[in-house]
């Protein structure tokens, strides 16, 4: 088997979720160090048995602003000359996750509810550094300081699913076209499904416009979608106990399915 090299990067279905089995860990490469709490159970650690060398940038409640921000940063810290060492295997988080940059260099970001969801709490980061994120403060709308009130009424009365859903869209397909110019392979693991198919009929059009231009080639099914269609075990079988996150049996699964593709596509060999 050839050396490689794994990348994987995405939000709590990637990195995993509470309670975490080991406090803030490194990880580094190439001078590039990013901590984070660390679940061993989640897929990018059981496909690391695959490879080489694994960096697994995943962030808890992040969407697809940040996963463009931080794979872009990650990738400046390669050499052009190992991309074909790497495989970068990315999971899109659902839309409603944006991120703002400040002036003085700070990262703020809005995580709202999904729709029909029965939490309702809108979380506000107002403190979202990477390398710094367990300062990192989480606000709901009654704890907001006047300015960050009034910014976080600005945002809501602006941006809707369909203002969220073409930001994601537009990210992902810069993602594509940069990931393809440096010839690094990937795959797209989308926490939910983000093709045509799933996209609202009264969304605005020009969201299907940019779809079109997704390469649906590089993008797998989602994952809550290979865990709802399994019918060798129980839903909840597959997931934490009170919980939306998949448990060591779900990420398996995940996890063989990423390798079915990868392999289809002999890029373990």
């Amino acid at each position: 088997m050839a050396k490689l090299k794994l990348y994987t990067n995405g939000c709590s279905y990637t990195q995993g979720t509470m309670p975490f089995s080991h406090d803030m860990v490194e990880q580094s490469y190439n001078g590039y160090k990013y901590f984070a709490e660390k679940q061993d159970f989640v897929w990018p650690w059981q496909l690391s048995a695959h490879f080489e060398f694994t960096f697994n940038h995943g962030r808890a409640a992040t969407g697809v602003d940040r996963l463009l921000r931080t794979t872009l940063e990650f990738i400046e810290h390669l050499d052009p000359a190992e991309y074909s060492e790497w495989i970068f295997i990315l999971e899109p988080s659902h839309e409603l996750r944006k991120e703002y940059i400040f002036e003085n260099g700070d990262i703020g970001q809005i995580k709202l509810p999904e729709k029909d969801s029965a939490d309702t709490t809108i979380f506000f980061h107002t403190k979202h550094h990477d390398l710094d994120f367990h300062n990192a403060q989480n606000y709901n709308d009654d704890d907001l300081d006047p300015s960050s009130k009034a910014l976080l009424e600005y945002h809501l009365l602006f941006q809707n699913s369909n203002s969220f859903r073409s930001s994601q869209l537009k990210n992902l397909l810069l993602l594509q076209s940069i990931l393809n110019e440096k010839g690094i392979r990937y795959l797209f693991v989308p926490m939910q499904t983000l093709n045509a198919d799933s996209n609202p009929e009264d969304c605005h059009t020009f969201l299907n416009y940019i779809i079109k231009y997704l390469d649906t080639d590089n993008i797998i099914t989602s994952m809550t979608r290979q865990l709802n269609e399994q019918t060798d075990a129980d839903h909840a079988d597959l997931f934490l106990p009170d919980d939306s996150h998949p448990n060591w049996l779900g990420n398996k699964i995940i996890t063989e399915n990423i390798l079915h593709e990868m392999e289809k596509r002999n890029w373990l060999t």
